[in-house]
């Protein structure tokens, strides 16, 4: 087998994103991970979560509506005392970049534009036509950002398509997309898991790229700022999602995260140690969560 650069020693960075980092990169989606965790063991795994998270819940009086993802588990374990409840949730142009950024990283994948930066102005365009519909027309869903996008003024517009342009050709140039056998997914749905005994609890995850090497899929996460101590839950938790949710063979064997800001790149292997490793947190972050 061809050896492929390392992108996670433990203490020092991995690769800088220079060129040619797109090849790198590509290298380490591409290449066979080691074998994962096995049925049983993910049966496991999901059997003593749920139990876990059912002891955590049963101390707590509030019956809030529990919904985490690796933002609300990082946070409680860096800044627990930071936690609290979630206020109305309203876009900004950094919460808007991913969504925008990632359907046009997607129209250029599909040859729809030829590059991020058109593209991104093509979701726009489709973003206002499609709120602009009654929801009793046959129209397509609008996106969540459009009424809100509407109303900016052109300035605050700008900043916005600016915002997914930079996210989106940070994604778009980091792959060699040619060399994928069939076009991977980007931005595609979210992984949900409702605890089955805390019906409460739910955790939520996503991953920014998708692609399927061999019988299991691979992921890639695009990161904000600094890589955090904790990048290995970071890029775990989508994986550990994607167990509870479906089966062993969901879980895909290798998590590639990349922080264009700080150049930097680390990678997350599956195994039923790493998986753990992760729910602990996870169950951390419930614990933090149902007390606020």
């Amino acid at each position: 087998m061809r050896e492929v650069p390392s992108l996670s020693p433990p203490t020092a960075p991995s690769i800088t994103l220079a060129l040619p980092r797109s090849s790198a990169l590509t290298d380490v989606l591409l290449e066979q991970a080691p074998a994962g965790p096995s049925a049983r063991e993910v049966e496991v795994l999901r059997a003593d979560l749920v139990h876990q998270i059912a002891n955590v819940v049963r101390s707590s009086r509030d019956e809030t509506k529990l919904t985490l993802d690796s933002h609300h588990v990082l946070q409680a374990m860096t800044d627990p005392g930071a936690c609290s409840p979630d206020p109305t949730f309203m876009p900004t142009p950094k919460k808007c970049r991913r969504a925008i950024g990632g359907a046009a990283v997607e129209r250029s994948l599909r040859g729809r534009d030829r590059n991020p930066s058109d593209a991104v102005r093509s979701v726009v365009e489709q973003g206002l036509e499609s709120s602009s519909f009654e929801p009793t027309d046959n129209a397509a869903v609008s996106p969540w950002w459009a009424d809100w996008y509407r109303g900016l003024s052109s300035g605050a517009k700008a900043v916005v398509c600016a915002e997914a342009i930079t996210w989106g050709t940070n994604l778009w140039t980091a792959l060699d997309w040619d060399r994928f056998e069939r076009p991977p997914v980007v931005s595609g749905r979210a992984f949900k898991w409702e605890c089955a005994s805390v019906r409460r609890v739910t955790l939520r995850a996503r991953a920014d790229v998708r692609l399927q090497v061999g019988d299991r899929p691979a992921f890639l996460l695009v990161g904000n700022g600094v890589v955090p101590p904790q990048w290995r839950t970071s890029l775990g938790f989508p994986a550990l999602v994607c167990a509870l949710s479906y089966a062993e063979r969901a879980v895909p064997g290798r998590v590639v995260g990349i922080w264009p800001a700080a150049g930097q790149v680390r990678t997350w292997t599956a195994s039923t140690a790493a998986l753990r490793e992760v729910a602990d947190a996870a169950v951390s972050a419930v614990s933090t969560w149902a007390r606020v």
